[in-house]
């Protein structure tokens, strides 16, 4: 994994995160052992990373765990911040957004993670879970998992305690795609191999067939409603790939069995990500021909559209909560978007690190916002997994 000198919140997805493959959506949910090691300080303060267990070789059971095989640059650990889950790495700069939230159960956070390893070193995987918003986790093991190079986590959408973790193995010197799926009906506590569950995997592809659209037409963003598995929203050109070619949304309620029109941007050259949440539905527009990039917000379901005007210190919404919250990054400064007038409030810094020659850069590939009665942020990348509770959300 290479260093990068800047957060990744400007390539960030939807928090529901999601795999578009030729039309196939598959719906990852959130993030991720045993009691969390607290790290507090302020901002400037190191905190020393923990010993972990990545090895220069295939690890045997039994091994004792040694120092991390990767250079682990020092944290700056804002107040207010704790260390999670150490010696374990949930997302890094392959890997964006595997930390898997539950609509049913907003403090719960999921995923499968991994000691620190280089190539091609293969470790033995973790199923990590919690359900206080990252305050407490367990750690799980997948026995049936053996050593992996990579792996992935899915889950079901109304079942949540029902999960799908991808595997991917070396072989024969290389590590290519999923070659193995496990699945576990009981929050990780036993697992059996199977495909992955038809409950899990959601198509779009039935759109540009239904309404007889050019073979140059290609649904992305495909998105689920988090809350109606049959409820998908998908984006597709109205024009072959030109500088103008303006984008459409399309909405199915029935799984794909029949579409209907939404909207149409008629500028609209690349819309990253759709967000459904309990404050609107969202869009991002990245690229648009006449310069008009944001964030839009709908509150009828997608019919009409009002573009957010952020300003100030931080310039766009960078991140999207199922229960409606909207976070925004001035790196490394953190504020609250009000999801009406876009107004800005401060909730302080996230935590930075101390690369080579005394540069500070951010580290976050990953997000998870949890609302219920004590609501928390959990951050990931490749340095770690760090949590913080957050204000009531009014």
């Amino acid at each position: 994994m290479r260093p990068m000198s800047l957060p990744i919140s400007s390539r960030s997805r939807p928090l529901w995160p999601l795999v578009i493959l030729s039309g196939l959506l598959t719906v990852s949910l959130a993030v991720v052992g045993c009691g969390p090691a607290p790290v507090s300080g302020v901002l400037g303060t190191l905190a020393t990373p923990p010993l972990c267990a990545g090895r220069a070789g295939t690890p045997t059971p039994g091994a004792t765990p040694g120092p991390c095989p990767l250079a682990t640059p020092a944290v700056h650990l804002p107040a207010g911040w704790t260390l999670a889950l150490p010696g374990l790495i949930l997302s890094d700069f392959s890997h964006f957004n595997t930390l898997v939230s539950s609509a049913v159960q907003p403090g719960r956070i999921a995923a499968c993670a991994l000691p620190p390893h280089t190539w091609p070193v293969s470790v033995a995987p973790v199923f990590v879970i919690t359900d206080d918003g990252g305050r407490t986790w367990q750690r799980r093991p997948i026995p049936l998992a053996g050593s992996v190079w990579g792996c992935e986590l899915t889950a079901d959408l109304l079942t949540p305690d029902t999960y799908a973790v991808s595997l991917i193995h070396i072989i024969g010197g290389k590590a290519g795609g999923t070659d193995e799926t496990l699945v576990t009906d009981d929050a990780g506590r036993t697992w059996r191999r199977a495909a992955l569950p038809a409950t899990m995997v959601y198509s779009c592809a039935t759109l540009p067939q239904q309404l007889h659209m050019p073979s140059w037409v290609q649904t992305a963003p495909c998105t689920v409603d988090p809350w109606v598995p049959t409820h998908l929203y998908a984006v597709v050109p109205t024009a072959p790939s030109t500088t103008n070619r303006g984008l459409s949304l399309y909405e199915t309620r029935d799984g794909g069995s029949s579409w209907h029109l939404l909207h149409t941007w008629p500028t609209a050259y690349q819309l990253t990500a759709i967000y459904p949440t309990r404050s609107g539905l969202y869009v991002v527009d990245s690229q648009d021909a006449v310069g008009k990039q944001g964030v839009y917000r709908s509150a009828d379901g997608g019919a009409t559209w009002t573009e957010m005007p952020v300003k100030g210190a931080a310039s766009s919404a960078s991140y999207f909560g199922l229960g409606g919250r909207l976070l925004a990054m001035a790196y490394p400064r953190l504020f609250q978007v009000d999801p009406v007038s876009a107004a800005l409030t401060p909730l302080g810094e996230v935590p930075v690190f101390d690369e080579s020659a005394g540069v500070i850069s951010g580290g976050i590939t990953a997000v998870a916002i949890c609302e219920g009665a004590e609501p928390s942020l959990v951050m990931a990348g490749p340095y770690g997994t760090y949590m913080r509770s957050l204000p009531p959300l009014r």
